[in-house]
């Protein structure tokens, strides 16, 4: 395996974790107060981040262009969430299904942080 390869899993890990992070950290805050600030700063931050690149994820955008170095052949995906439910797992994913769920974790967190 080349480091190409094992650097494009190293951040399909971390892409992961950052997912399972953004959705759970949801009900992480809800059991930890303290928590609904560091809930705050990763969802806002993560769409602006988002909104800076034109809809791609800059995670999904270093996977693609580590996958390619490896094969120049790899055929990109819209996100992440597409990609690895939808063709990994076989569940059919709508294209703005990641979009969707990254603009209602922002607003769920926003709304938990402010409304008591």
């Amino acid at each position: 395996m080349s480091t190409y390869q094992k650097l494009a899993n190293a951040v399909t890990t971390i892409h992961l974790f950052w997912v399972f992070a953004l959705s759970g950290g949801l009900a992480v805050a809800l059991v930890f107060p303290w928590y609904e600030r560091v809930q705050v700063v990763a969802a806002t931050s993560t769409i602006a981040l988002q909104l800076v690149m034109r809809g791609r994820c800059p995670l999904t955008k270093l996977e693609v262009w580590l996958r390619r170095k490896v094969d120049p052949t790899y055929q990109s995906f819209p996100s992440f969430i597409q990609y690895y439910l939808g063709k990994k797992l076989g569940i059919n994913v709508p294209k703005a299904a990641g979009g969707i769920q990254l603009i209602l974790t922002v607003l769920a967190s926003w709304t938990l942080l402010f409304v008591k």
